[in-house]
């Protein structure tokens, strides 16, 4: 850790790289403006505003060692780039040059976790949206949404002047749809303005009250819902997925499900909703009174596309068999036979979704 404490260190942020490994070298013609070095962030996606001395061209960046990428926006001799950050610690480069030299400045920052990967950063919180930061950017930018104009809204007028890729995708958030960013954030928080008025998931809640009265109720809840994460899996301000998802429906699932998406890379035959990624026509992504998330009983699930086979079948559901199984299976909650007793409901290397010996895994014929 830093000698003289967390003091010592907040001080040493705001000094260029250079100043704070004791060279005597003259100035870089590069500064990195924001964000600051050896900090964390919680937010998936920063800022990295530089200025450069005229001479400097061709001005990249790269992310831990990642591909170059242009700025998003130059104003003169300030340029903005937007990158996104991986989970833990980040090394930002930025990299230009000035004539046949090549000129650089980096950064290093933490992307704290929201759930599973609980590290710790020993870096103080970075928040862009104070005294220091926006001082220096109210030459060129206004940062008081409070003195807006009532007939141009805030979210147009100020917020959306820089934060434009927050809502470029297909589907926009409610509040920013309407131009509202202050349904959610305090503006006029202090010292760092801006922030949430309530923890996310009791944001989230105030509007979907539908999931609200649920959750007291039901059984059994979607994990990252019973953490109280929803932005586990949707975006809060827009994407290109319907309902906000990060990922498309079906693929968002197998990020977590990992052992369900080797099935789907590597069994012979799969379930049509699982070969397609339609996860939701089985189960509910957010709470059931069902196993599983199941929307209804297992065989009424099945019945909902199967109702004109299963009045064909000739083997027996719902009575106890007797003797065990040569096989993991589920049964009823009595001991019962269910369609996914014999059936995988996802995927299987047998015919009809049965395990691979078909029916001679019970039945010596």
């Amino acid at each position: 850790m830093w000698a003289g404490g967390i003091g010592v260190a907040v001080s040493l942020f705001a000094m260029p790289l250079a100043a704070q490994s004791g060279s005597s070298k003259a100035p870089s013609p590069l500064a990195v403006l924001a964000p600051v070095t050896f900090t964390s962030t919680s937010a998936e996606n920063v800022f990295v505003v530089v200025s450069a001395n005229d001479g400097v061209k061709d001005l990249t960046l790269r992310l831990n060692d990642g591909p170059s990428v242009m700025p998003r926006r130059s104003d003169r001799n300030i340029h903005h780039f937007r990158t996104r950050l991986a989970i833990g610690p980040n090394v930002i480069r930025v990299i230009g040059s000035t004539g046949n030299t090549t000129v650089a400045e980096e950064l290093a920052i933490f992307r704290l976790a929201k759930v599973g990967m609980r590290a710790v950063a020993p870096f103080p919180k970075y928040y862009f949206h104070t005294d220091l930061f926006e001082k220096r950017c109210k030459s060129c930018h206004e940062t008081a949404p409070e003195t807006a104009s009532e007939k141009d809204p805030t979210v147009k007028s100020v917020c959306l002047k820089c934060h434009t890729p927050l809502v470029s995708e297909k589907f926009v958030h409610g509040p920013i749809a309407v131009g509202t960013c202050s349904i959610c954030h305090n503006l006029s928080s202090e010292p760092n303005r801006y922030q949430l008025k309530q923890a996310s998931f009791d944001l989230c809640l105030l509007c979907h009250t539908k999931t609200a009265e649920a959750l007291k109720t039901s059984k059994f809840t979607h994990g990252p819902l019973g953490a109280a994460l929803c932005d586990v899996c949707h975006e809060p301000h827009s994407s290109p997925n319907l309902a906000s998802l990060r990922q498309p429906s079906g693929e968002i699932c197998m990020v977590c499900h990992k052992t369900l998406e080797s099935l789907y890379q590597t069994r012979t035959y799969l379930h049509i909703p699982f070969k397609q990624r339609m996860c939701c026509k089985c189960h509910d992504p957010h709470y059931s009174d069902e196993n599983f998330l199941l929307k209804k009983t297992d065989d009424q699930i099945c019945r909902s596309c199967h109702q004109e086979a299963m009045e064909e079948h000739t083997h027996p559901v719902g009575v106890i068999p007797k003797r065990k199984l040569p096989f993991e299976a589920r049964y009823g909650e009595g001991g019962e036979l269910l369609c996914v007793t014999c059936h995988n409901p996802h995927a299987s290397e047998g015919e009809h979704l049965l395990p691979k010996e078909g029916c001679s895994a019970c039945h010596m014929m």
